[in-house]
């Protein structure tokens, strides 16, 4: 059931796409069990500090053969393998409590896929939502990071692809600023020049943030923007500019070209401020999202949770099938 939207939308330029839909009552179907999930006897700790996979077989054995956990992945699949790319989605009213939201959270991860996140030495089995709440100080945690972001994917730099990303709101910053940016990565790509696509289409070095130590002979590399069907994207400013250098390979040319893709980036951003209950859902592939600023407030902290999606083995086959 796609409805208006309750989030506050500032158009930059053309629209990315972005969906809204309330899936609020397939969701409260659900609520009986979602809740029971955490008071079966054997559970020791709550859904929410498993890690993903364990996450998962625990949804798995609580929904397995559910009509509705299907209809919720097929109406989100539709949205987010077709022309929308992007999707606000509402889990539940804003009074609902952290923990349930990120339990819808995690349910609809379910529904699309299989909830993943990136082992790092010092958290091997950290929890899905872990690295929101708590500072890590090697990764400079995201809990009270207030800065602007601009337009990247996530896992830019890591072997592992992620193929949706998910953004829930559990507290908005009352303040200005605090908005997520939705960046339309085709449109920002087709508007480049064919010096700028052809640069961005060979492999680029990326610094991983989960390894520190990594060597530079064992970065990453792939194309920024490959201009196929289905489009490619794959891009973090400052993980690239900073394996440029400790490669040797920053020139002016890329950097001019990188400096063209931001600027292009921003143009065909959308910033949208999600309210309390609001889930993103976001073509990590093709499209890129971002941050603008807000005024840490830290006895009222604005907080989203950060949710990275793989498609089962037939679903990603069936993305390349809806763009053949």
């Amino acid at each position: 059931m796609v409805t208006a939207a309750t989030s506050t939308l500032s158009q930059h330029n053309e629209t990315p796409h972005l969906d809204w839909i309330d899936l609020s009552r397939h969701l409260d179907v659900l609520a009986d069990r979602v809740d029971r999930m955490d008071k079966r006897q054997s559970r020791t700790v709550s859904l929410v500090n498993e890690t993903p996979s364990s996450a998962d077989e625990i949804i798995a054995k609580a929904f397995e053969s559910d009509a509705t956990i299907f209809e919720i992945g097929e109406i989100l699949r539709s949205t987010l393998l077709g022309r929308q790319g992007a999707v606000i989605v509402t889990l539940a009213q804003a009074d609902a409590d952290a923990e349930r939201l990120q339990k819808l959270q995690l349910l609809v991860g379910y529904a699309l896929g299989h909830n993943v996140n990136h082992r790092s030495e010092d958290q091997p089995e950290r929890a899905l939502f872990e690295i929101t709440p708590r500072t890590d100080v090697r990764y400079g945690g995201n809990g009270e990071n207030a800065s602007s972001i601009g337009p990247h994917t996530d896992g830019s730099g890591v072997q592992a692809i992620i193929d949706v990303l998910g953004l829930c709101c559990i507290a908005q910053t009352q303040g200005s600023g605090g908005q997520t940016l939705v960046s339309n990565a085709l449109q920002a790509v087709l508007s480049l020049t064919e010096k700028d696509r052809t640069l961005l289409a060979q492999p680029w070095p990326r610094t991983n943030p989960y390894d520190r130590k990594a060597e530079p002979t064992t970065f990453v590399r792939r194309p920024i923007a490959l201009l196929r069907v289905p489009f490619e994207f794959s891009y973090h400013p400052q993980r690239i500019r900073q394996a440029l250098d400790r490669c040797g390979e920053a020139t002016p040319e890329r950097f001019e070209a990188l400096a063209n893709l931001d600027a292009a980036l921003w143009r065909y951003s959308t910033a949208v401020k999600l309210e309390r209950g609001e889930l993103l859902l976001v073509n990590n592939r093709r499209f890129g999202h971002g941050r603008i600023g807000f005024a840490h407030d830290p006895m009222s902290p604005r907080r989203l949770e950060r949710q990275w999606i793989s498609w089962r083995a037939s679903e990603a086959r069936l993305s390349i099938l809806r763009h053949e």
